[in-house]
């Protein structure tokens, strides 16, 4: 529609793919370029888009079809510099409603959540039972989208999370144990997930 999305594009000397990179709600790349610190250095480069309204991209989000949209069209784009099996999708946070979004919708290398939730509609019943589903205008439903995605899954929580619990990743691996792996790290917090070096360890594992 014609809205510019900002993106940092860190290219590795060697590369072998992409890790495509979906950050959580606070912040925007400029905040959020720390928390590719432990992808660097595998051999893969990284892109990071800012959602629209996010740092310097431009518009505003109106709801989440704009949102998968926006993120549909960031995927077409890496698809003219990089082969499917080439790209990795991952997500953090709020990122990863939009990374099982995109791994449904695509066939990546493969994909990673980080600190990931059930849905947006089990987040409001542990913040705000109260309030109806009906009123969330963004549901971001991991739970549905993971089962139709076809791509090997690692899912990486702290057992020390204060934001969203660890359950909802030993939920979400219950739904694909065939094809996911779950670690979770001890007394790790939801942000020192992002920046533990246990989650650098297992993303040069399973990307070897």
């Amino acid at each position: 529609d014609g809205v510019a999305l900002h993106a940092l594009w860190l290219k590795a000397p060697s590369s072998r793919g992409v890790l495509l990179f979906w950050h959580g709600n606070v912040g925007s790349n400029r905040r959020c370029l720390r928390q590719a610190d432990q992808m660097t250095g595998l051999g893969y480069d990284i892109f990071m888009p800012d959602y629209r309204g996010y740092g310097k991209s431009g518009g505003q989000m109106e709801d989440q079809d704009q949102m998968y949209a926006d993120a549909q069209a960031v995927y077409d784009w890496l698809l003219t510099n990089y082969e499917a099996d080439q790209i990795v999708i991952v997500g953090y946070s709020l990122g990863t409603g939009v990374a099982t979004y995109l791994a449904q919708e695509n066939s990546p290398q493969r994909l990673v959540l980080v600190a990931p939730y059930r849905s947006m509609v089990a987040m409001k019943n542990l913040i705000l039972p109260v309030a109806p589903a009906l009123l969330l205008k963004y549901k971001l439903r991991n739970d549905r989208q993971l089962p139709n995605s076809s791509c090997p899954v690692l899912i990486v929580h702290g057992t020390g999370d204060e934001l969203i619990p660890p359950r909802h990743s030993e939920y979400l691996h219950r739904l694909i144990p065939e094809r996911s792996e779950l670690f979770l790290l001890p007394n790790v917090s939801h942000r020192g997930v992002i920046f533990s070096g246990k989650l650098r360890q297992e993303l040069a594992r399973t990307l070897r």
